[in-house]
């Protein structure tokens, strides 16, 4: 299956720390159907503005849980069935 592939806007390329921060700040995060984007597909892969590779899914797992406090299990793709009620609601 091929991968989603998401560009930021928001995202410039190049220095490191400077595109992890604003990654962290892309209001892709606050938007409401975030999380079906995220842990729909298999894999996810995120692109800079100027259209080169951030990463994916799996390479940015630990900034994306940290960002979105998605659990890192269901990043991954484990079922709901393996989440308590107040973790799927979390």
């Amino acid at each position: 299956m091929a991968a989603d592939r998401l560009r930021y806007p928001g995202c410039a390329q190049g220095n490191d720390e400077a595109w992890r921060r604003e990654f962290r700040q892309s209001h892709w995060f606050t938007r409401g159907w975030t999380l079906q984007e995220l842990l729909a597909p298999s894999s996810v892969e995120f692109f800079s503005r100027e259209g080169g590779k951030l990463g994916d899914k799996k390479s940015l797992e630990q900034k994306i849980h940290e960002i979105t406090g998605v659990a890192h299990r269901a990043l991954r793709g484990n079922t709901l069935t393996g989440f308590s009620t107040a973790e799927q609601l979390a």
